[in-house]
């Protein structure tokens, strides 16, 4: 009887501990059952679940508290991040209910949209997601659309301003957080809004458009189509029933005061009451001013239309059917800007028609050309049809005094390759010359130079050379990929050109200059002003070749200036012993001559030189084998001598042994 109650007992007891997990731990108490947890139903579907089957009212802003997470903030209140089901409208379903998540503080702004502070609510039914403090809300996204100050944004982005006049509905502001550009609706008067854009700094409108439609530079109150303010450099007035311009510079204008159909004449008037003419009673075309110098433009070939030739007397193009001069009354050709017909029929490889850029020789006598831009037609007809041209832009230019012509040097072709010193560019930019020097001392020795201007020579700045690919087929959204960037080797240096290379792939990263984890350009290689190669960090070290991280080389040969350590297989050389080798690792935990962990992990690695000690080491352990060996032979050679005289003992001893037992058996 006893027994059985002690089984019972151990029983209940085995039972109890295989359903109570709960085990305590100081002041915690924890449960290692790998089950799930559910309060107030039996679902298991997750590892933790609580159901509320209680009717918690279907009036708007009723509400049922699901969870409380709190924490005291350690000056005797207690923050208190609550979990609510709120009704939205009057309802006892899903449709009318939303899950609103706010904060209360010591159990105060506990009614969900009424006064929980910084709030975040959901609507599942309608698809809206709000955010807000107290019975305000300040953001909404609905369906894909957010709003901000309203409940119902009517666009992908809709921003309700607070009703206060000029209040600002978006700011942007620059990097550096110096200047600040708003957007803004000014409501003003009843039906009188404008939106404007200012400079937040000064809180100076820039840009207004008003209720009308009438846009302002300058100005809050635009009173024509396009009005700049005061003090402006442009304006646009009305004179009468003619829509008239006034260009000013802030101390003269000029304004288009009538248009004369009569006599064909176009006026504009200045401001000392000078006209401006097209066309007119005197020679010239277009007269600027009437003070005496003035410049013209000729239209046709007529008398006194000069030709133009090249700075070797010859004429270069035939008369301009357009000229436009400077100069005074009594030579109108003292710099003239012409537009030549030179080949009607576009003959190909013909230059035609030419814009040349021409002045007086020293003598007066020839207008001589110093530069012109031709079209230059280099197929017609091609492909089977006839009214196909294709064509080319050159740029040419004369060269030294003496020579007959100018000469082209640059040229668009027709597949929109431009060559530099080449007529036929092989690729968009084709840049021919007669090659640079390697051992170069001047100033500038490239083919092709690209210049950056950072206010004085920095380690930060400077030039450099982008390679760029759109990531959309049609070429937009284009973002640099690679780049080459050339800056100061030491900082604001005026005497000092040493100059540092840097070659980087676009990556996003963290590249510890303050603005955390962005699309940036990386310096993946770098050479200094030394010459020296850095792959992965941006300073050698006085290394010609420094690399941060790992590389990987089918071959590679180190050549060191030392000796290579053969002489270890010299008869004179001695080994340290064994004994002394086991003393010095036991102090030290490293071979002699071979460097420390802490030695390496400070100065990192000298290849050539390892490997030297390496080969010493390896060779110096081959002698230690040899010589063991030869120990390790000797002991063999003792031991089978000495196991031979053992079996000539042994021998003997049985044959005594025989001889024994023979002599007592006769003695018997």
């Amino acid at each position: 009887m006893k027994k059985t109650s002690l089984l019972a007992v151990a029983i209940i007891l085995i039972t109890q501990s295989s359903f109570a997990q709960w085990t305590n731990s100081g002041n915690d108490i924890y449960n290692t059952n790998s089950g799930d947890v559910s309060i107030g139903s039996n679902f298991t579907g997750a590892k933790f679940n609580v159901y509320n089957g209680n009717s918690w009212g279907t009036t708007p802003k009723s509400s049922y508290l699901l969870a409380t997470f709190s924490s005291s903030c350690g000056t005797g209140n207690v923050l208190q991040n609550n979990l609510w089901l709120v009704r939205n409208t009057t309802g006892s379903d899903w449709y009318s209910t939303r899950l609103h998540d706010g904060i209360s503080i010591d159990n105060s702004f506990t009614q969900p949209q009424i006064n929980t502070r910084t709030w975040w609510e959901r609507d599942p039914s309608n698809g809206i997601q709000s955010w807000g403090d107290g019975g305000n809300t300040y953001m909404t996204l609905m369906q894909g659309s957010l709003g901000i100050g309203t409940t119902s944004p009517g666009a992908k982005l809709h921003i309700v301003e607070d009703g206060a006049t000029g209040a600002t509905a978006l700011k942007l502001t620059n990097r550096n957080s110096t200047q600040t550009f708003g957007l803004a609706v000014d409501v003003g008067a009843v039906d009188d809004a404008k939106l404007m854009i200012y400079n937040a700094n000064n809180s100076t409108p820039n840009f207004v458009i008003d209720n009308t439609g009438k846009v302002g530079i300058g100005t809050t109150s635009p009173s024509q189509l396009f009005s700049v303010g005061s003090g402006s450099p442009f304006n646009v007035t009305s004179a009468g029933n003619v829509t008239a311009p006034s260009f000013t510079d802030g101390y003269n204008s000029f304004t288009l005061a009538q248009i004369n159909r009569s006599g064909g004449n176009v006026e504009l008037q200045y401001n000392t009451g000078s006209p401006v003419r097209i066309g007119g009673a005197t020679s010239a075309n277009l007269i600027v001013n009437g003070s005496g110098l003035f410049n013209s433009i000729n239209i046709g070939t007529g008398a006194g239309v000069p030709l133009f030739y090249n700075s070797n007397s010859v004429p270069e193009f035939s008369a301009p059917l357009f000229q436009i001069s400077s100069g005074n009354a009594s030579n109108l050709s003292q710099a003239v800007v012409g537009l030549n017909l030179e080949n009607t029929s576009a003959t190909n490889n013909t230059y035609s028609p030419v814009i040349s850029f021409s002045r007086l020789s020293n003598s007066g006598g020839y207008n001589c050309a110093y530069a012109e831009i031709a079209g230059l037609s280099t197929g017609i007809g091609n492909n089977g049809d006839a009214n196909w041209v294709s064509g080319a832009l050159t740029f040419l230019t004369a060269p030294t005094a003496g020579a007959a012509g100018s000469l082209e040097r640059m040229r668009i072709d027709a597949n929109g390759n431009v060559g530099i010193g080449t007529p036929s560019p092989e690729a968009a930019i084709h840049v021919n010359s007669n090659g640079s020097t390697s051992n170069a001392t001047n100033q500038y020795s490239g083919d092709m130079i690209i210049q950056g201007n950072p206010g004085n020579r920095t380690s930060t700045t400077g030039a450099s050379l982008e390679f760029v690919i759109p990531a959309n087929s049609d070429g937009s959204n284009p973002w640099g990929q690679g780049r080459i960037i050339t800056v100061a080797g030491i900082d604001n240096s005026t005497y000092n050109a040493t100059g540092k290379m840097i070659l980087g792939t676009r990556r996003s990263f963290d590249k510890g200059v303050g603005t955390g984890v962005t699309w940036n350009y990386g310096d993946d290689l770098v050479i200094d002003g030394s010459g020296n190669v850095a792959i992965g960090t941006t300073d050698p070290k006085g290394y010609k070749l420094a690399v941060a991280g790992t590389a990987i080389a089918e071959q590679m040969t180190v050549k060191l200036q030392a000796n290579w350590p053969d002489y270890i297989f010299k008869k004179d050389y001695t080994l340290m012993p064994l004994s002394e080798l086991k003393t010095y690792i036991d102090k030290n935990h490293h071979l002699p001559e071979i460097p420390s962990a802490a030695d390496v992990e400070k100065d990192g690695l000298n290849l050539g030189e390892m490997n030297k000690l390496l080969v010493k080491k390896v060779e110096e352990l081959t002698l230690y084998l040899i010589e063991k060996e030869k120990e390790i032979k000797d002991l063999k050679a003792d031991k089978q001598a000495k196991d031979e005289q053992d079996k000539q003992q042994n021998d003997r001893l049985k044959k005594m042994e025989e001889q024994l037992d023979a002599l007592l058996k006769s003695g018997k």
